[in-house]
């Protein structure tokens, strides 16, 4: 079979699973219904296996196109990125030398302590916040490639 029939069956027998999910459950199908819980989480483990080595063959083969299929969704293609050993002190100086501006470009006045906050909360730079400020992220850290990401427009 192909992967499209597969993944139509799969769709159907999960549609299945979730009616008979709804039914009664008693003292008499306790160790019955255990076992299909356990096994659908197994299915599920072995399935996000196979859903991200679909997903980085697809990612690959669209670099960074969006592709419709008519009768289907809109799917756009993302490199996803692991960024490690950032060069925070250096960051943070270049943080502290910027100035942002509202909506209709009035500066916002800020602390350093409050610029540094917006991009630093959690230990690890807020990558929106570095590039409303007009700095890569890539610029003050390691990137490697860490697979793809898929987005679906219904």
């Amino acid at each position: 079979m192909t992967l499209a029939v597969d993944a139509r069956l799969l769709e159907a027998l999960v549609a299945d699973l979730d009616e008979d999910a709804q039914g009664p459950f008693t003292d008499e199908t306790l160790h019955a219904d255990l076992t299909a819980w356990k096994v659908i989480e197994d299915a599920n483990r072995q399935l996000q296996l196979v859903r991200q080595q679909l997903t980085d063959r697809l990612g690959a083969l669209m670099e960074r196109e969006r592709i419709t299929v008519p009768g289907v969704a809109v799917f756009d293609a993302h490199v996803k990125k692991n960024r490690t050993k950032w060069e925070k002190d250096d960051l943070r100086r270049a943080v502290l030398d910027t100035r942002t501006f509202d909506d209709e470009g009035t500066l916002v006045e800020e602390s350093p302590l409050d610029k540094v906050l917006a991009v630093f909360p959690l230990g690890n730079p807020r990558l929106l916040a570095l590039r409303a400020r007009g700095l890569e992220p890539e610029e003050w850290c390691e990137t490697e490639r860490a697979g793809w990401s898929i987005q679906v427009f219904d």
